[in-house]
């Protein structure tokens, strides 16, 4: 049984809804003339080079009049814009945030060239909402080359096997699928709805049977302690999946790829996120009560992936609501910085265990 932890969207036919028929049709063209547009352009070598950024617009148009001469005018109308010939599709962001909300990375990897990206910005309205991802004509490279997904996983940190690549175009799906993705051909939102809960409910099944892993920080003030107190707070919240601890020297070695929840040092953020080991933090976490500058400590290209709470000098970060003036560490005090247990462990808890499994149920303890 597969891990699955990515789910992969091609743009264009997927997020986005290509309807190049319905565009040139608006521009005035009949359905023979579209027919002889399309062969003299997207049925040619000319628009993979053009998606590749091989090509200008005029070199790209210059090939296409090359294919069919007594077309040029209607060729050079139909591409001297292409705004529209995208438009969103309405169930994309939404499921974006119910994968993200899961805890899935979700990434884009589309053939597209610069001038759609350029003019066709409605019907990338998603792109908030992804962790990230390539487009063909910014890497020069074209799907369905087995080096473009190389590329992309090799960029990103990520596994195939640990993918679901999603394509309107089977050639791609194939190409994804012999490189050990998961491959989904797209053909209509309610078929990919369908699709993915049926995958993604088997993963279910084997994550009620497998251990939660926890890798912790072997520096922790009274580790036990903070140990069985994590785990007390699991039970509390329903969830009955055994928990497993793994002392973790974060400065040295970087954990196991199997853990669920890292606990670590602040000062090794970065390199944990660039591996991969880290996800940008779902809105189930409420940084409106936490201090903005130990907020702005816990981004990583502006993405939020923890909660620092404590400094290395054991001082406690307070909240919002215990403000005193504080504008950085270097104004905490003693009556607001107090390392008590209690409150350093319930500190603890809320900054760095929030965690949700893939059925989108809160496991926040």
């Amino acid at each position: 049984m597969k891990d699955i932890k990515n789910i992969v969207f091609d743009i264009g036919g997927v997020l986005a809804r290509y309807n190049i028929t319905g565009f040139l049709a608006g521009k005035g063209f009949d359905k023979e003339m579209i027919r002889r547009i399309l062969k003299a352009s997207l049925m040619t070598p000319y628009w993979g080079q053009f998606e590749r950024d091989e090509l200008t617009e005029e070199e790209a148009l210059q090939g296409f009049v090359s294919v069919d001469p007594e077309i040029e005018e209607e060729l050079r109308t139909a591409f001297l814009s292409v705004e529209g010939m995208l438009t969103s599709q309405e169930f994309a962001i939404p499921l974006l945030k119910s994968l993200k909300a899961a805890g899935y990375g979700v990434y884009y990897l589309s053939n597209y060239s610069r001038k759609a990206f350029e003019e066709c910005g409605e019907s990338l309205s998603f792109m908030p909402y992804m962790d990230d991802g390539i487009v063909s004509f910014k890497v020069k490279m074209t799907k369905p080359d087995p080096e473009m997904f190389r590329l992309f996983l090799d960029k990103f940190h990520l596994k195939a096997e640990e993918c679901v690549f999603i394509d309107d175009t089977e050639e791609n799906v194939i190409q994804a699928r012999k490189l050990g993705f998961t491959g989904i051909v797209f053909r209509s939102p309610e078929e990919l709805h369908k699709q993915l809960n049926e995958l993604l409910d088997n993963e279910r099944e084997t994550d009620e049977k497998t251990p939660v892993n926890v890798y912790y920080y072997f520096d922790l003030t009274d580790t036990d302690f903070f140990c069985r107190l994590l785990e007390k707070r699991f039970r509390e919240t329903g969830h009955d999946r055994q928990m497993e601890f793994v002392n973790w020297n974060c400065y040295k070695t970087p954990p196991g790829d199997d853990g669920d929840i890292y606990i670590y040092d602040a000062v090794a953020m970065t390199a944990l996120v660039e591996q991969g080991f880290l996800h940008e933090l779902p809105d189930i976490i409420n940084v409106s009560d936490m201090f903005e500058w130990t907020i702005d400590k816990s981004k990583v290209r502006k993405k939020t992936y923890g909660v620092p709470l404590m400094m290395c000098s054991n001082v406690l970060i307070c909240r919002r609501e215990d403000d005193r003036g504080i504008r950085n560490v270097l104004d905490l005090a003693e009556p607001v910085a107090i390392p008590l247990r209690t409150m350093f462990m319930y500190y603890y808890l809320q900054a760095f265990c929030n965690y949700q499994d893939r059925s989108g149920r809160d496991l926040a303890v």
